[in-house]
């Protein structure tokens, strides 16, 4: 199975771009070729068609060239962004550690946890960012394999209780048993990690977080369901393109991250997708959907 670039909000991805460009060319180049042995009063019509090809192959390319400098631009902003509070927090914290200025030992103690929390998030920003640069890579390929769907929610969804409970709010798992889907089991880890921690980083004390899944025909669905603000209508499809600015009319800038860009790329890598909808009673719900394993497929992992 191979992860194709895809577009972000509607738009062709570069690689799609590089190969309409490629026979773009490709066209001019036969067309010169064939001029020769067309007819002399055909000639100048050749050499116009090649021009046109040349031509149209020359945009496409300025274009690939000028889209792949908007991600790298963006992904450039969004990681100084992402970096720079954990750093902050860790420089802040350490220099009163070290200067003596922090003597209590629950001050103390409160600053080192500042500064793991802190590493933590940096250490996610450099998985995360490790696995953009892999999964936008055209042609790499996954390792799926028979994977139990409930079992990788669980797994999930208890790795993340502790950041529930710190936040306040509740987080649950309820996935059928015996569901088997066809994935990397490693990517589409990551993928439930992303959204899980989004629905807890918009959530507030009190809110209740749900992980569920279900089979529908060939494929499983995963829904991440939360009780925060939702996501504005001007933004559904913006919030799946990396660092997207996010800002909203009367509403403070701020921006994205890669979180929902890899869920995405790892859902249409496994021949999926991703997308979002309302939740019922307000606040987002995230899905994803999956092939499901066949059956010799299932009898082999059972082996």
């Amino acid at each position: 199975m191979k992860v194709a670039r895809r577009g972000y909000g509607g738009r062709l991805g570069s690689s799609t771009l590089a190969g309409a460009a490629g026979m773009a060319g490709a066209a001019a180049t036969v067309l010169v070729l064939a001029g020769a042995a067309l007819p002399r009063w055909a000639a100048p019509l050749t050499l116009l068609a090649a021009a046109v090809g040349l031509g149209a192959a020359a945009l496409l390319q300025r274009r690939v060239e000028r889209e792949d400098e908007r991600v790298r631009r963006a992904i450039a902003a969004g990681l100084a962004h992402t970096l720079r509070t954990p750093l902050a927090h860790v420089r802040m914290n350490a220099e009163m550690l070290a200067s003596g200025r922090v003597t209590g030992a629950d001050d103390q103690e409160r600053a080192v946890l500042e500064i793991e929390s802190s590493t933590r998030r940096l250490a996610r920003v450099v998985e995360n960012v490790v696995a953009y640069a892999s999964l936008s890579r055209p042609g790499l390929p996954l390792l799926p394999r028979p994977v139990d769907l409930g079992a990788l929610v669980e797994d999930a969804v208890a790795d993340a209780l502790e950041a529930s409970r710190a936040r306040g709010m509740t987080l649950t798992a309820d996935p059928p048993g015996g569901l088997m889907v066809q994935a990397d089991a490693d990517a589409l880890r990551l993928a439930l990690d992303n959204l899980i921690e989004n629905a807890l980083q918009h959530g507030t004390a009190g809110d209740q977080v749900t992980v569920d899944a279900a089979q529908e025909g060939g494929h499983a669905l995963v829904r991440i369901t939360d009780q925060g603000p939702g996501v504005h209508a001007q933004l559904h499809a913006r919030i799946w393109r990396p660092f997207a600015a996010l800002a909203t009319p009367g509403a403070p800038d701020r921006r994205g991250g890669l979180g929902l860009a890899i869920v995405r790329a790892v859902a249409r890598g496994h021949g999926g997708d991703a997308w979002m909808e309302a939740a019922p009673g307000g606040g987002a719900r995230f899905c994803i959907r999956l092939p499901t394993a066949t059956a010799p497929a299932r009898m082999a992992a059972a082996n």
